[in-house]
């Protein structure tokens, strides 16, 4: 897909199988693709600072999580008790 539609495609979403989500995300960020990864991210820490050496490598934007903690709605609930705790 990336061959025929890569210069139409900004960003990857990685669900597949866990044992390939650090050789997808990799992949697209060697691409200059952005990538949101599933959990978990990878099997083994050397995985996990190759990707972050890549990330910062392709200057491309990460996040690893799960779908439901990824929701905007978590994300705002997360920020208003993050600034209650430094006293705003």
């Amino acid at each position: 897909m990336f061959d025929k539609e890569g210069r139409n495609i900004d960003a990857v979403l990685v669900a597949i199988p866990d044992h390939m989500h650090a050789t997808a995300a990799l992949w697209a960020m060697e691409r200059g693709k952005h990538v949101y990864c599933e959990k978990p991210l990878t099997r083994t820490i050397a995985e996990a600072r190759m990707l972050a050496k890549a990330a910062d490598r392709y200057k491309v934007a990460t996040q690893m999580g799960n779908q439901g903690y990824s929701l905007f709605g978590t994300r705002q609930a997360a920020e208003i008790i993050w600034s209650a705790r430094s006293g705003m």
